[in-house]
């Protein structure tokens, strides 16, 4: 890390919630409600750009759109989102959260309601796209979360709100599934909108305001311009961190691109509908699960074991792919296998750039989860393209490259840095 990164103070931010530390700059473990409300509104807010995708043949169909074009829909979604996390996520480091959280969801609660009423595939487009740009509250609140939690406790907190993350992204999946088939696509939007409104009145009431946070990081006079300079200046000078963006990038483009085509793949060569993908959506729930047991093991100094175990299962997983084009068994296995490297991999990457620079956390999840979103976008994009000229085979190649990238760029790592690789402690090791 470079002299001018460690030499700026690592103020912890303590705002006075429930189980919060009493005085800043010693931050305690967080009370396990409060945990627990950041989880539920985590995965809430998360949740509303993920619904999209088991509903892509439905609206394909409704508006009279090819796969391309709704996987051009899905990329918007995931590209509103990168933008969202660079230009709003960091407003968490120097703004009480409070009001940028409230905020943020009245803008996702119009946009939601747009996307029920929306009257061609251009409109749902652009509304897509508006979501993506405001359903970033959940990464407001990671960083949120980490900064209530002392060294101690920080894994096992980021990893209960990942959890609430990653269960909202699979309860996404498995409701618009099933009220999708059952009640139309536009029913889907039309409740979302109402339980994200919900959302905004719960935490309107239940969120403290940061009497006690260290405001602008300590300094009077931070211009919004030069805190979007900095995520720029902490991407290029912290070690490790771009290192894990392209790791996270690499994972999500996989995951997107399955899961873009995917209810067109069940649909095609398995005659199944979106009822059957909420169905499948449920096999996500194991790495849910395991998320906060990933990042105590992580947070214990294993996370470059983690992080090639992660990468590992996610090539295993995505050259499976390719038997699940014509057997729904190995398909089954092939999405779960590719879940949990997600997952792991994920949680693994959170855990060590959230410790890399603890006064600007906000702006870290910026640059991680901006990279992350773009990949994602990619993944969406070239694999509607993919399935639209070749078929499945051409998602199940996209999905491999992006794998082997992680794979291979994680054994470079390990090579250079051998034999001390698997012997850094928490959160020294960035390979």
């Amino acid at each position: 890390m470079s002299s001018r990164i460690r030499a700026r103070p690592a103020l912890e931010e303590t705002p006075s919630a429930p189980g919060a530390p009493s005085a800043p700059g010693t931050p305690s473990a967080p009370s396990s409600r409060f945990v627990a409300l950041l989880a539920v509104a985590s995965g809430i807010a998360v949740a509303d750009n993920y619904y999209l995708q088991p509903l892509l043949a439905l609206v394909g169909k409704d508006l009279g759109a090819g796969v391309g074009a709704v996987g051009g829909v899905a990329a918007l979604a995931l590209l509103g989102y990168a933008l969202g996390l660079l230009l709003v996520v960091p407003l968490g480091d120097i703004v009480d959260r409070r009001p940028l959280v409230v905020g943020i969801l009245g803008l996702t609660t119009v946009s939601l309601a747009t996307m029920a009423l929306a009257p061609s595939i251009v409109v749902l487009a652009l509304a897509a796209f508006g979501v993506g740009l405001t359903s970033v509250v959940a990464q407001v609140l990671v960083p949120y979360a980490a900064s209530l939690a002392d060294d101690a406790s920080r894994g096992r907190v980021v990893g209960t709100v990942m959890s609430g993350i990653l269960a909202g992204i699979v309860g996404a999946r498995v409701v618009a599934g099933l009220m999708g088939q059952a009640l139309g696509w536009r029913a889907v939007y039309a409740a979302a909108t109402g339980l994200t409104a919900t959302l905004l009145v719960v935490l309107l009431r239940q969120l403290p305001r940061e009497q006690h946070r260290h405001r602008r990081n300590g300094r009077p006079d931070v211009p919004y311009r030069d805190v979007l300079l900095g995520v720029g200046r902490l991407a290029r000078e912290v070690p490790g961190l771009g290192l894990r963006a392209l790791y996270g990038a690499c994972g999500f483009g996989v995951f997107s691109a399955v899961w873009t085509t995917l209810s067109f793949h069940l649909h095609d060569a398995f005659g199944l509908g979106p009822a059957a993908l909420a169905v499948v959506a449920l096999l996500g729930v194991g790495g849910a699960v395991l998320a906060p047991k990933v990042g105590k093991v992580a947070g214990a100094g294993h996370e470059t074991a983690v992080t090639g175990t992660a990468y590992a299962l996610l090539l295993v997983g995505a050259a499976l792919l390719m038997f699940g084009g014509s057997s729904l068994p190995l398909l089954l296995v092939a999405l779960i296998v590719i879940d949990l490297g997600v997952q792991a991999g994920h949680v693994a990457n959170l855990g060590v750039v959230y410790a890399l620079v603890p006064h600007a956390r906000s702006r870290v999840t910026t640059v991680y989860m901006t990279s992350l979103f773009l990949g994602g976008a990619t993944g969406s994009l070239l694999a509607g393209q993919a399935y639209a000229r070749v078929g499945w085979s051409g998602v199940v190649g996209l999905c491999v490259g992006f794998a082997a990238v992680a794979m291979t760029t994680w054994l470079a790592r390990l090579v250079v840095r051998a034999p001390r690789s698997f012997e850094e402690p928490w959160p020294d090791a960035v390979a």
